[in-house]
């Protein structure tokens, strides 16, 4: 999907990061939500295909609307996250075929039950005018969401900014490839600017087009350092259709066939004859470029589209009935406890509502998400929410508190927890690991400066821990069992699969 190895090309731009950091940091510099935008069309595809690819025999084996139920999953892990998704589809008038096939135009199957989920947990979607992964990119663009969640390389092209793929990593969920196109041009190897993105998708072919016969990588690259390139789009911006295919005939296609056989500027390292006598009459089709250049995208969403809403727990309860019967078969309670109430404790957490914390209990360093801190949240009140449309499902739970690995900056850093927290440490032997939870919370919150806490600490060790990458959920971590972890989400197809499975 996408254009033919460019996610090669912009490999060195490639930084390899946690996408609870990436998130919480953003909220921290921005004091909002990070805004992901996604192609929803893609998730149905990988559920679907992912589905087939476990040999179930009888789809009733995998349980009620197993696909949407993994939508479902997919959703409340990165609802555990200070993340706001906006879900575009495929409008009405995407391009009618790719790859030589005909498009489906009529709305998938699961269209419906996803944008229901999707709300109730507080996120949005939109239908594109044309193609969703073009809308994306637009909107990354004007800076309406943050980034585009995909696999489609056409994003590139389109002029996606900010780009997020999803490693198939199992050992490490919650790392993400992130992209950055500002870095493109400055990259040491393979340094391509966005004209030469369009071009190596012309040449090398995609969604759209087949591309040029025996022009491999090496020579659509190698070309992309001409004015080839920049030539195209100014001309696609500039000229009518019959303008433009005149242009193409008389000078643009002469030239590439010019710089195939010749190697003028000796960017490509040898001629390339065989590629230059396969230019075929009409080569590049102008509707492939129009599709690039010139995309059919919004004017872009209103500024309260992505805003916070808050997790709607009762429709949830009602929703997961419906699709699932989880409330029939009586699972709804311990399904919600995973799924939902998590978000619901994140997201209150991060707009500052800390009515529902009952404190602080542990804290700990992770090598790609930083320092966490465990809190303690009282879930009581969520019970009659989740079964509040379900009648015949008592609204008790064995479990009247949850504990959750939270990244210490969505923690508000006056908040008398912290203070107890280090009061307990300061109180304990100071053995090596609780001095490194201590150096941690100072490290957070600075308690170390704090006029409060001076005289006790400065009686403690003077050894320090700043410099340790630590995972201090050790045996003197009395709760380890209780703790939820969290923040580590699996955007991976078969992650999700297994989950409907089990």
């Amino acid at each position: 999907m996408g254009i033919r190895d460019l996610w090669e090309i912009v490999a060195p731009s490639r930084q390899i990061v946690s996408l609870d950091a990436l998130a919480c940091q953003h909220f921290v510099e921005t004091g909002q939500f990070f805004k992901i935008g996604v192609d929803i069309s893609q998730w149905f595809s990988q559920f679907q295909t992912g589905l087939r690819s476990k040999h179930i025999r009888s789809h009733a084996q995998l349980g009620q609307n197993p696909e949407l139920c993994n939508m479902f999953l997919r959703i409340s892990r990165l609802s555990q996250l200070p993340i706001i998704l906006l879900a575009v589809f495929d409008g009405p008038n995407r391009p009618v075929r790719k790859r030589g096939a005909s498009v489906r135009t009529i709305p998938h199957w699961m269209t419906a039950r996803t944008v229901d989920i999707l709300r109730a947990f507080g996120h949005y979607s939109i239908t594109a005018p044309g193609e969703a992964e073009a809308e994306l990119s637009h909107l990354n663009k004007l800076g309406c969401i943050d980034a585009v969640l995909t696999d489609d390389s056409d994003a590139l092209v389109f002029g996606a900014q900010k780009i997020i793929r999803n490693p198939k990593d199992k050992k490490h969920p919650d790392i993400v490839a992130m992209y950055d196109a500002s870095g493109f041009p400055s990259q040491t190897k393979t340094p391509i600017m966005s004209d030469g993105l369009l071009l190596f998708a012309i040449l090398q072919g995609g969604d759209y087009s087949a591309g040029l016969s025996h022009c491999g990588k090496a020579t659509a690259y190698a070309l992309t350092n001409t004015s080839l390139g920049t030539m195209l789009r100014f001309a696609s911006e500039d000229y009518t259709n019959s303008k433009l295919r005149t242009y193409l005939n008389q000078q643009w296609t002469p030239e590439l066939k010019q710089q195939l056989q010749h190697d003028t500027h000796s960017f490509i390292g040898g001629r390339r004859p065989k590629a230059a006598s396969s230019i075929p009459a009409g080569f590049p089709n102008v509707n492939t470029i129009r599709h690039y250049v010139s995309p059919l995208v919004s004017s872009g969403p209103s500024p309260q589209l992505l805003d916070i809403t808050d997790v709607d727990v009762s429709y949830l309860g009602a929703l997961s009935d419906q699709l699932f019967s989880w409330g029939q078969d009586g699972l709804v309670m311990n399904k919600f406890q995973t799924s939902v109430w998590p978000a619901v404790c994140i997201w209150k957490l991060a707009q500052g509502q800390t009515d529902h914390i009952i404190g602080l209990s542990n804290v700990k360093e992770s090598l790609s998400c930083g320092i966490l801190v465990c809190i303690t949240f009282d879930i009581v009140w969520l019970f009659s929410l989740t079964t509040a449309s379900l009648p015949n499902v008592p609204a008790t739970h064995d479990q009247t508190t949850m504990k959750l690995w939270v990244s210490a900056q969505l923690f508000n850093n006056n908040s008398p927890f912290i203070d107890q927290l280090l009061d307990e440490y300061i109180q304990k032997a100071q053995t090596a690991s609780v001095m490194r939870k201590i150096h941690l919370l100072d490290r957070a919150y600075g308690v170390f400066s704090r006029t409060d806490n001076s005289d006790d600490i400065e009686n403690l060790p003077s050894r320090s821990y700043a410099g340790d990458i630590v995972d201090l959920t050790g045996d003197d971590s009395t709760d380890k069992d209780e703790v939820k972890e969290l923040m580590f989400i699996d955007l991976t197809l078969d992650h999700d699969m297994d989950s409907t499975l089990n």
